[in-house]
């Protein structure tokens, strides 16, 4: 696979499966009438992604590839990921009510830091496998916090969100695709949590309000990529994985 079409590969999939997921959310939330119909099409779609992006992963080398220093890597970012969300709990809640700073608190606060963290780690260790390891200390910080099995669907299908287009690089990732991975990330988040939060605690809202935001924080996570990319950089000159 030359380095283009590598690129290419990467930005291309990233795309289209953020669009898949905003309109998955759009659908769904369009659709919604507190039955269990909706539910189990929740469960389908996190499933499909937590399958397809173990079976992609593992079929390109995960785990055998992965040395103690990559382990060692994307567990610290699964930490550091889980504190700079935690941290965000003390901000006050003003913050992400009163506009106009509550337009953009959630994008500035969690989603930037988010696309900084994950855009360094896959810089640093590029590798299929990366995202999803880095997601079990994440998930297991998080689980204790809140304990609610279902959202372990929500973890993983977000990190093999990722998963699905990560192989496609070639040795060490670019700006531009680290910056579009970053972006899927961020997408996958937000979609996903809207709706597992729609179906756990009827946190209901206008489908376009709920695709504009999964779009918006994902644009806020694929700028928070880039600077993680230029981080990674010089880390790389520290550490080598």
């Amino acid at each position: 696979m030359s380095p283009g079409t590598s690129s290419m590969g990467i930005i291309i999939g990233s795309a289209v499966i953020a669009a898949i997921l905003i309109v998955i959310n759009y659908t769904l939330f369009s659709l919604y009438h507190g039955s269990s119909i909706e539910e189990w099409e929740t469960v389908a779609v996190a499933s499909a992604l937590i399958i397809g992006g173990l079976a992609v992963s593992i079929s390109k080398g995960f785990p055998k590839n992965f040395s103690e220093k990559d382990m060692a890597l994307t567990v610290s970012f699964g930490v550091l990921l889980y504190v700079a969300q935690f941290v965000t709990g003390f901000v006050p809640s003003f913050v992400y009510y009163v506009p106009p700073i509550s337009y953009v608190a959630t994008d500035i606060l969690i989603f930037l830091p988010e696309g900084i963290i994950f855009g360094a780690l896959i810089t640093m260790v590029h590798k299929p496998g990366s995202a999803f390891s880095m997601m079990v200390p994440f998930y297991i910080l998080s689980i204790i916090s809140y304990f609610n099995p279902i959202w372990t669907l929500f973890y993983f299908a977000w990190a093999c969100a990722a998963e699905l287009v990560i192989w496609l690089g070639k040795e060490e990732l670019k700006l531009n695709e680290v910056i579009s991975i970053s972006l899927l990330f961020g997408v996958a988040d937000a979609a996903l949590v809207a709706i597992f939060s729609l179906f756990s605690f009827g946190a209901y809202e206008l489908p376009a309000i709920s695709a504009f935001t999964a779009i918006s924080n994902g644009i806020f996570s694929a700028a928070g990529g880039g600077i993680g990319y230029f981080v990674a950089i010089k880390g790389k000159s520290v550490w080598k994985p």
